[in-house]
């Protein structure tokens, strides 16, 4: 059900909702933002909010106003929309959550109004087909915005000076090199920088979409704030690496302060990577392309496991993104059969079912030959990522590489494909598993399983299909 707050968007002219940020000079005073209606085709001035939503069930109330009239693009900064009389606007008391406020708070300017895209606000969340509109513009909102703002958080114990050494960290500098006013840094220094790092945003699902898509990107921690380009990132991850290696020797940090710190500096390289590939290859993604922006979304924490999908549409090629349609009335299992659908169609390739692996937390929800790009365990999804990488060299494994699918899913879940007959497979079997450090008797076990299963020492199974003797073979 739509709420009285939003004018409905015209679908046909692009149209999106931006809130002015009003100014104030008092951090503790209430956040006011204005909804204005702006058509994406007129190029409206405005900057886009990245950040965590939070907990929904914890809010904090802002003043929001919605105005009843539609704004052209060249507004420029909006302050003369701010002023229009009070009758044009509703205004309400809105609960948001407690992140989000904060964010508003902090990143409002003392004198001017900022123009701002913010999901959680610019989107009616209570109008389904709203929602299901607006999605596909992600790609547009975020490409068209001047810049992109990340909001990380509140300040906290440490953080305005981790910001302050990851500066100094992308600029090259080394760790014995870098001082806070007069001292050297500590090993407590480092510990606050991982935990600046360890914020919700860095595992949230659409911040590879929000930061990738952003002409500029700045990251706010409190007041305190740095460019992208500022961090270290992969241009220098390789010098960075070695330094901090280096620094290893230092006495005034531990060997696991190093580690996690160089751990945590390889979520930023990944990101450049998967920013970096999505520039050169915006328009030829291939199906590895897609696979493996769905698979680094596995990495990711979501509210709404149907966003392992639509999080990611933004950097799928325009093919591929316009097949798949946003529908938040499906079920999380209709909408990962719908992605592999979309996903073999577009690719003329049933490689994907290689990612059909399955746990215990989705086997029952799925049809065993959709994959599920619910979120993993760290390990988990960087073997699953492994998995996906295999993918770039599916044409050597493709025995019918060219060749047109034939498919279509029936009694709803159920893949009906067309094929050649080559040959029965009479039996199958599986061999023992071998522990991480098996002992020889689990070893011979293992090869004895493995003899049987290929028929060697069998008189009549000694000659090899393609020629040659089995054992030769095995």
């Amino acid at each position: 059900m739509a709420s009285a707050m939003y004018t409905p968007l015209d679908r046909a002219t692009r149209e999106i909702r931006l809130a002015h940020l009003a100014p104030s000079p008092n951090l503790e005073e209430q956040a006011s933002c204005t909804l204005h209606i702006v058509s994406l085709n007129e190029s409206p001035y405005f900057e886009a909010l990245s950040y965590v939503w939070g907990d929904p069930k914890i809010t904090a109330p802002i003043q929001l106003r919605a105005s009843r009239r539609r704004s052209s693009g060249d507004v420029g900064e909006g302050p003369a929309l701010s002023a229009l009389p009070e009758h044009e606007f509703q205004i309400t008391q809105w609960p948001v959550t407690t992140n989000l406020e904060a964010s508003l708070r902090y990143l409002r300017h003392e004198s001017e109004v900022r123009i701002l895209w913010i999901d959680a606000i610019c989107i009616d969340q209570s109008n389904v087909e709203e929602r299901n509109h607006q999605v596909p513009l992600m790609k547009a909102i975020y490409s068209n915005a001047v810049l992109v703002r990340i909001w990380l958080g509140s300040p906290s114990p440490g953080s305005d000076d981790a910001m302050v050494i990851l500066k100094q960290l992308g600029q090259g500098t080394l760790l014995s090199k870098i001082r806070l006013g007069n001292r050297r840094l500590e090993n407590d220094d480092l510990e606050s920088v991982i935990q600046v790092m360890r914020r919700p945003w860095w595992t949230r699902t659409w911040v590879g979409q929000e930061l990738i898509l952003a002409k500029r990107a700045f990251f706010h921690c409190g007041f305190s704030s740095l460019e992208w380009t500022e961090l270290p990132g992969s241009p220098e991850r390789n010098a960075l690496a070695q330094k901090l290696r280096t620094a290893v020797t230092l006495d005034q940090f531990t060997p696991e302060t190093l580690y996690f710190l160089l751990d945590h500096f390889s979520s930023l390289v990944q990101l450049e990577t998967l920013k970096l590939t999505f520039l050169t290859q915006e328009s030829k993604s291939t199906e590895s392309d897609v696979s493996f922006i769905l698979a680094l979304g596995r990495l990711c924490s979501k509210s709404d496991d149907r966003d392992s999908i639509y999080g990611f549409l933004g950097l799928m090629s325009e093919r591929v993104a316009h097949q798949i349609k946003p529908d938040y009335n499906m079920s999380t299992s209709e909408v990962f059969q719908d992605a592999a659908v979309h996903l073999m169609a577009c690719s003329n390739s049933l490689t994907f079912l290689s990612l059909t692996t399955y746990t215990a937390k989705q086997g029952r929800r799925l049809p065993t030959w959709v994959p599920s790009w619910l979120s993993l365990d760290e390990l988990e999804a960087r073997v699953w990522i492994a998995t996906v990488e295999r993918l770039h060299f599916h044409d050597l494994l493709s025995a019918c590489a060219g060749t047109a699918i034939v498919s279509k899913v029936v009694h709803g879940n159920i893949l009906h494909l067309s094929g050649v007959h080559l040959d029965h497979i009479p039996s199958n079997g599986v061999g023992s598993v071998v522990a991480a450090a098996p002992t020889m008797t689990e070893i011979l076990q293992v090869q004895r399983e493995w003899r049987l299963l290929a028929g060697i020492d069998m008189p009549n199974h000694s000659s090899y299909i393609a020629g040659g003797e089995a054992i030769e073979a095995f």
